[in-house]
Formats: structure tokens, sequence, C-alpha cells
């Protein structure tokens, strides 16, 4: 990846959380979104957002809330901190696994014991 890309992934990244953290409570009550990771497309026109979700039942159901909130969620980031970017990317959320990957090594490592 470029280093353009990597600071605009970063800035994203660092942005996007502030809007995730005011908007999460009201479309998520009681659950917990960490933005995990950004990932932008050669041309910036696309970032896909990996987010881990805690506290939640079902995952995949949280992630079709927050899809569905998407252009809300855009929209916030717009009129913040993407005013400094000449073109906002189109968010595309995905669910990041490494928590539950790491929970899983976690568990076999503490049955060795």
């Amino acid at each position: 990846m470029s280093i353009r890309r990597q600071k605009v992934a970063k800035e994203i990244q660092r942005d996007l959380a502030v809007v995730l953290n005011k908007i999460a409570p009201r479309i998520l009550p009681n659950e917990l979104i960490t933005l995990v990771d950004v990932e932008v497309s050669p041309d910036l026109g696309l970032a896909k957002i990996y987010l881990g979700f805690m506290n939640s039942k079902d995952k995949e159901k949280s992630l079709a809330t927050v899809e569905l909130h998407n252009k809300e969620i855009r929209r916030s980031f717009a009129s913040g901190a993407g005013k400094g970017m000449r073109k906002v990317p189109e968010f595309r959320f995905y669910i990041d696994t490494s928590m539950d990957h790491a929970e899983r090594i976690d568990k076999l490592l503490n049955n060795l014991k």
C-alpha cells in the first residue's frame, strides 16, 4: 500500500471512530463497536472498514444495522473530519474476526495448563 493510501486510511480510521462513538449508542444500544482497521482502494474511492462487535449476540445482525445507517455515518463523517478530503470515499463495513481468533487461541492455551 502506498504511503498516501496509508495516511488516508489512518485519517479515516481516527475520524470515523469519533463518528461511530456518537452514533453507535443510538443504533446499537448495549453493544460496543470498535473500529479495527481501514483499507483504502488505490483510487481512494472506497474504504473497507473492519469493525469488532462486543456484547453482540448476532454480529451479522449488528453489521446489517451499521450498513443500514451507512449514509448517515458517511454524512456525519463528511460534515466533520471529511471536509478536508476532496471526495469522501464510499464506506463498506466488514466484521473483523481477529478478536474471535485471539479468544479461541487463548482458550486453547488455557486448556493446556
